[in-house]
C-alpha cells in the first residue's frame, strides 16, 4: 500500500488556503496578524492546522492570516519545522529579526496560559526556554528519533515481538533472523544523517556541531565504528538505503522493510496501515552507552517563533491564538494525523498512543538532559546535510573507507560552515 506520507502530513486543505497567502509587507497596517510558513518546499502546512486557524477565526474579530515565510521579514509567528520549513538556522543568522515567545508576551501583557499545559520536562529544554525557565519557542510539535518494527516480521522470523533490539550487537542478530526468514530488506532509515551521526552522536554524549568554534566533528572513533557496522550491514542485505529524507519510510509502509529508524511523528503514518502490528522501540546504543549516565536522542519538529517589530496589539492576539492551539480541542485535532508530545496534560491518548508516547519521552530522557537541542545537528543546515549523505553513501557503497569517508565529510563541510555567520551561541 503506498502512500505519499508527507504529503498526508503536511497537504495543505484546500486551494481556497493557497490562495489566502499574502505578503508581510501588504499587512503592515492591517489589523490582521501573521503566521508565516515556507509553501515552497515538499513539506507543507498540516491540514488540521489550517482548520484550526480557521475555527480560531471564526471566533475573534481579528483575524490571522496565513504568509509565505520571507527570512528577510519574519511574520508576527513563523512555523519552522526542522527538515523542510526554512530552517532553524535562518533564525541563527537573522536573530535580531526575532524575539522569544516570552518576550512576545511581557510586551503584550497577556500571559501565556500555562494552567493547562503538561509539565513535561522536555518544554523547559535548552531549545525550548532559557536559563530561567522562560519560553524561547512555542513548541507545537515534537518529535525524536525512534526505532518502528513490524512485530508480524519478527513473530514469522521466529523473534520476540515484545523484545525488540536494545543495542546495535542485539540488532545483528535480528537482522539476521530476518533476512533467513526470507526478508529482502530487513533494516532501512529515513533522514540517515538525523539518526546515524547527529542521534548515534548524541547518544555517545556529544554534539556532531561544536558551535563555540563552528567546527564539526563527526569523524571520532564512536562515529566511525558505527558507520563501518553499517557498512558491513549495507554489504550483507541486512540494511538498506533509499535517500536523504523520508524515502525510507514508503519501504517500511508498504511491507518491504521489516525494521526502520526514523522521527517518531511517523507513528500514525505507520500505525493506520490495515493488517500492520506495529511496534515502537528506542533507538539502539553500542554497548559501552548502554550504562551512560544520561543517553538521549535529540528532539526534533515544530516550533513557532515570534519577528520582531511589530506592535503590542498583534502580539496580544497571537498569544491569544497560542492559547487557543494548547486547548485540549485543538491539541487531540491535531494527534489525528500529527503524533507529538501534546502540550495539554488533558490530551486523551488510547493505549497505543500512550506506550509510543512513553518511548519518546524515555529516549529524550528531558528530566536529566538541559541540552537536548537541535542547534548543534547536522539537519539543521541543508548544504551539510547534503555534504554527509553523500560521504555516507560513498562508504556504504564501499567507494570510501568509513574513517577517510567521515574525514572527508567533516572537511567539507567545515568549510561550508564557515562561510556562515553568527553561529556561535544561541540567539537569546
Amino acid at each position: 500500500m503506498k502512500l505519499n506520507y508527507l504529503a498526508k502530513l503536511f497537504a495543505v486543505s484546500s486551494i481556497s488556503a493557497i490562495s489566502a497567502l499574502v505578503s508581510t509587507q501588504s499587512l503592515a497596517n492591517n489589523k490582521d496578524f501573521t503566521l508565516a510558513y515556507d509553501s515552497d518546499n515538499q513539506s507543507k502546512m498540516p491540514s488540521d492546522l489550517q482548520e484550526i486557524i480557521d475555527e480560531f477565526n471564526s471566533k475573534n474579530k481579528t483575524k490571522l492570516k496565513l504568509v509565505k515565510y520571507n527570512k528577510n521579514a519574519p511574520a508576527t509567528l513563523n512555523l519552522f519545522v526542522n527538515d523542510k520549513f526554512g530552517s532553524e538556522n535562518d533564525i541563527l543568522l537573522n536573530s535580531k529579526k526575532f524575539i522569544s515567545v516570552s518576550k512576545m508576551a511581557e510586551l503584550a501583557k497577556v500571559k501565556i496560559d500555562t494552567t493547562k499545559l503538561s509539565k513535561n520536562p522536555i518544554f523547559k529544554t535548552a531549545e525550548l526556554a532559557d536559563a530561567k525557565g522562560n519560553m524561547i519557542a512555542y513548541p507545537l510539535f515534537i518529535s525524536t528519533a525512534v526505532m518502528f518494527y513490524d512485530k508480524n516480521a519478527f513473530r514469522r522470523a521466529g523473534l520476540d515481538e515484545d523484545n525488540p533490539p536494545k543495542t546495535w550487537s542485539e540488532m545483528q542478530n535480528v537482522l539476521s533472523k530476518l533476512s533467513q526468514n526470507g526478508s529482502s530488506c530487513p533494516y532501512t532509515s529515513s533522514v540517515p544523517v538525523f539518526i546515524h551521526l547527529d542521534n548515534v552522536t548524541a547518544l555517545a554524549g556529544q554534539n556532531t556541531i561544536n558551535h563555540s568554534s563552528k567546527n564539526l566533528h563527526f569523524n571520532g572513533l564512536s562515529q566511525m565504528r558505527h558507520i563501518a557496522k553499517m557498512t558491513t550491514w549495507h554489504q550483507a542485505g541486512y540494511f538498506k538505503t533509499f535517500g536523504k529524507d523520508y524515502q525510507a519510510s514508503e519501504k517500511f509502509a508498504d511491507g518491504t522493510c521489516a525494521i526502520i529508524t526514523t522521527d517518531s511523528w511517523e507513528f500514525n503514518n505507520f500505525y493506520d496501515i490495515k493488517g500492520r502490528n506495529l511496534g515502537v522501540a528506542m533507538l539502539p546504543k553500542h554497548e559501552e552507552e548502554r550504562h551512560a549516565q544520561h543517553p538521549h536522542t535529540l528532539i526534533n519538529g515544530g516550533y513557532i517563533w515570534a519577528g520582531a517589530g511589530y506592535s503590542n496589539n498583534d502580539y496580544q492576539n497571537a498569544v491569544k491564538f497560542l492559547n487557543f492551539l494548547a486547548e485540549k480541542d485543538s491539541q487531540e485535532q491535531l494527534l489525528e494525523h500529527n503524533f507529538f508530545i501534546p502540550l495539554n496534560k488533558d490530551t486523551s491518548l488510547d493505549s497505543e498512543e500512550k506506550d509510543a508516547l512513553k518511548v519518546m519521552e524515555a529516549s529524550i530522557n528531558a528530566k536529566n538532559n538541559g541540552a537536548a537541542n537541535n542547534y548543534s545537528t547536522l539537519r539543521a543546515y541543508k548544504d551539510v546535510e547534503e555534504i554527509a549523505y553523500k560521504e555516507l553513501q560513498n562508504i556504504w557503497n564501499g567507494k570510501k573507507p568509513a574513517k577517510v569517508g567521515l574525514d572527508d565529510a567533516v572537511k567539507h563541510g567545515n568549510a561550508a560552515m564557515n562561510k556562515k555567520a553568527n553561529l556561535k551561541k544561541h540567539p537569546f
